[in-house]
């Protein structure tokens, strides 16, 4: 996946620099270059956020259920293939990943850190130390940490909450506005006849487009990665 969009992003980039140069403006070749260089490769990261937001959402009830087994059978590799028929979809395919790594007798804290890496969230990383201690014999009982970041973790998920309803006014906001500039576009050129032509037909006037439509793109991109990412 990654070899596809690095390919995409260099076929697009020289695509949209040999289209610039052939309109014979320096400023829209490079702003199309640059526009179309980055854009797969954010458009990729933005959904891999997604992904990963996903996840770290479901990872609260993957430990809340985790720690309930855990409670009934206090035995740390049984609660995990108990709680197969329960687990988030997001997440069952790196539990039976991490299933078949302890039954197949590997080394189990290498396996629970890998499963902590896929998610890269700190909540993940205290699992894993958590239940590698008790697969180590170093906690006897891991109970009682369990219960503590199970705790925590919905505590800062209300909290992820209350800022997702900020985030989500944030982006009506934005839409609406972008809509108005939208809709004021026919007006404009109503009130300017010669803006059309200004705009698409001049060198200064496709330099300006360019520019905005780069910016806007990118900027539109960040603000999203950016009020998915999970903290």
């Amino acid at each position: 996946m990654p070899e596809i969009v690095l390919g995409l992003s260099i076929v697009g980039a020289v695509s949209g620099f040999i289209s610039g140069l052939l309109l014979g403006n320096v400023v829209v070749s490079l702003s199309l270059f640059i526009l179309l260089l980055l854009l797969p490769t954010l458009l990729l990261y933005a959904r891999y956020t997604v992904l990963i937001n996903r996840k770290i959402a479901s990872f609260c009830l993957f430990v809340d259920l985790f720690a309930r087994y855990y409670s009934s059978k206090k035995n740390i590799v049984l609660a995990f293939r108990e709680m197969v028929e329960e687990c988030p979809k997001d997440l069952l395919p790196d539990l039976l990943l991490l299933i078949n790594t302890l039954a197949d007798g590997g080394d189990s804290s290498f396996a629970l850190q890998q499963f902590a890496e896929r998610l890269n969230h700190p909540w993940a990383f205290d699992f894993a130390t958590y239940v590698t201690s008790g697969l180590e014999g170093e906690t006897e009982d891991i109970q009682a940490a369990l219960n503590r970041l199970t705790n925590e973790m919905f505590v800062q998920q209300d909290e992820k909450e209350e800022r997702n309803s900020e985030i989500h006014s944030i982006w009506i906001s934005l839409i609406l506005v972008i809509i108005i500039c939208i809709c004021l576009i026919p007006y404009n050129q109503s009130l300017l006849k010669e803006s059309y032509r200004l705009y698409f037909f001049t060198a200064d006037g496709q330099a300006i487009l360019s520019l905005a439509v780069t910016v806007w793109f990118i900027s539109i991109l960040l603000a999203f990665i950016w009020g998915r990412r999970y903290h």
